[in-house]
Formats: C-alpha cells, sequence, structure tokens
C-alpha cells in the first residue's frame, strides 16, 4: 500500500522529472519510485561491500600486526614504560 509523502524540489528538477515522466508515459510520481528504488539498491550494494567478513578483519588485523621486542621487554613496550630500565 503506498503512502503519501511529500517531497521539495526546485523548479529545474521538477521540469526535468515532469519531461521524462512524458517521455516514459507514466506520472512523475511513479517515476519518483522507480528512480528512488534503483538509487537505493545502488547506494545498499555498496554499503554491503564495504561490510568485512570476521575473517577480514582478522587477516587485516593479522597483516598490519607489528614486531615487539621480545617477551623480556614486553610490558614496557606494550604499556609504554621506558622510564624504567633493566639491570
Amino acid at each position: 500500500m503506498l503512502q503519501r509523502s511529500q517531497i521539495m524540489l526546485d523548479k529545474q528538477l521538477k521540469s526535468a522529472l515532469y519531461t521524462l515522466s512524458r517521455k516514459r508515459n507514466t506520472s512523475m510520481s511513479e517515476l519518483v519510485r522507480v528512480l528512488l528504488a534503483e538509487k537505493l539498491e545502488d547506494v545498499q550494494a555498496k554499503e554491503a561491500k564495504k561490510m568485512l567478513t570476521p575473517k577480514e578483519i582478522v587477516e587485516r588485523m593479522v597483516k598490519n600486526a607489528g614486531y615487539g621486542p621480545g617477551n623480556s621487554e614486553y610490558d614496557r613496550y606494550a604499556y609504554g614504560d621506558f622510564s624504567k630500565k633493566e639491570s
């Protein structure tokens, strides 16, 4: 069931929609619905491509992982406490 909505269009956009609706032999309302549906599909497809799977997230984390100074220096390296020197 369709629901009534109101949108504000500038003169140029309204004229272009009117012209295209006449070429397609349809109403402006139907044309707006079709164009919006097409655009929403494109946007949703792009958004879906941006989402990473858990596997991709882990792969990126591993790929970007750095190497620390080794176990003996771990706490200083991990927590940034470089003021204490081991003897």
